[in-house]
C-alpha cells in the first residue's frame, strides 16, 4: 500500500477550502516559481550591491529622489505605449521574453557608457520593453491586454522582490493585500517607489564609469528575467481570481506562499 500523504495546512485553511484539487495544485507549482525566482533575484541583488558600494562616492545625494520620480514616469509612459496595436496582432507574432531580455540587456550596456545620466535614457527604455514583454505574455495566454486586470497584473510584476531578506514577509504579504484589482493611475506611485528602491542599490555601480556598461547590462538582465517571471505568475492567477474571487484566490496564494518557504 502506498502511503497516504499529509494535507498541507493551506489546503484546510479558509482561504483554500473552496479551490478545486487542480487549482490548488496549480498554485503550489506557481508559489515554487515565484520562491525560486525571487531568491535567485535577491541573491544577484546583495552580490551586486557589494560591488556598488565602490561608487558612493560618485554619487550625488539628490539622484534617489530623481530616480523614484523617474520611475514614476517611465511606468506612466511605457504603460501607454506597451500595448499600442497588440489588441489586433494574433499570438503567433508575439516575440519571446529572451527578445526582449536581450534588448534591454544591450540598452542596459549603450547607455552604461554615459554613467550616471544613462540611467535616466534607459529607464523608459527597458522599462517600456519589459512591459511590452509582460503584454505580449498575456496575449500568449489568450488574454485581452485592454483588460483593467491584465493591465494591472502586468504593472503589478514590477513590485514584488525586495533587495534583502528582511523584505520577505513584506513582500509575501504584499500579495493578499492587493485584495482588489486597482487602477493603473492608483498603482503608479506604490509600484515606482518599490521599482526605484532596487534600482538605486545599483545606482553606484552605475557612477563607476569603468564598470557602468557591465553594470548596465548585468541589471538589465537580472530585472528583465525576474519581472517576466512574477508577471507570468500573476497572468496566471487571473482565470482563477476570475474563478474564485480576487481577495480569496490572494489569501489562498499567500498561505501556499508561506508554507512552501519554511520548507
Amino acid at each position: 500500500m502506498s502511503a497516504v500523504l499529509p494535507v498541507p495546512a493551506s489546503r484546510r485553511g479558509n482561504a483554500c477550502l473552496a479551490l478545486s484539487d487542480e487549482d490548488y495544485a496549480a498554485l503550489q507549482e506557481l508559489a515554487g516559481r515565484y520562491l525560486a525566482a525571487r531568491s535567485g533575484f535577491t541573491t544577484f541583488m546583495e552580490w551586486a550591491g557589494k560591488y556598488a558600494e565602490r561608487g558612493l562616492s560618485f554619487l550625488p545625494a539628490e539622484w534617489q529622489q530623481t530616480l523614484h520620480l523617474r520611475a514614476r514616469e517611465a511606468l506612466s509612459w511605457a504603460w501607454r505605449q506597451a500595448t499600442l496595436g497588440m489588441d489586433h496582432e494574433p499570438p503567433a507574432r508575439q516575440a519571446p521574453p529572451l527578445f526582449y531580455r536581450l534588448l534591454t540587456t544591450g540598452s542596459g550596456a549603450v547607455t552604461g557608457m554615459a554613467g550616471l545620466p544613462g540611467v535616466l535614457v534607459d529607464l523608459p527604455a527597458s522599462t517600456l520593453l519589459v512591459l511590452r514583454s509582460l503584454a505580449a505574455q498575456a496575449r500568449a495566454r489568450g488574454l485581452d491586454v485592454t483588460g483593467a486586470d491584465v493591465q494591472a497584473a502586468c504593472l503589478e510584476a514590477f513590485s514584488y522582490g525586495g533587495p534583502t531578506d528582511e523584505d520577505d514577509d513584506a513582500d509575501l504579504a504584499f500579495w493578499s493585500a492587493r485584495a482588489a484589482v486597482p487602477m493603473v493611475a492608483e498603482m503608479l506611485p506604490q509600484v515606482a517607489g518599490r521599482l526605484s528602491g532596487r534600482l538605486a542599490v545599483m545606482l553606484p555601480a552605475r557612477a563607476v564609469p569603468v564598470i557602468s556598461v557591465a553594470a548596465g547590462a548585468g541589471v538589465n538582465w537580472h530585472f528583465t528575467g525576474y519581472f517576466q517571471e512574477v508577471g507570468d505568475i500573476l497572468l496566471a492567477l487571473l482565470p482563477m481570481e476570475r474563478r474564485y474571487g480576487r481577495a480569496q484566490l490572494r489569501a489562498c496564494f499567500e498561505a501556499v506562499l508561506r508554507e512552501q518557504r519554511v520548507k
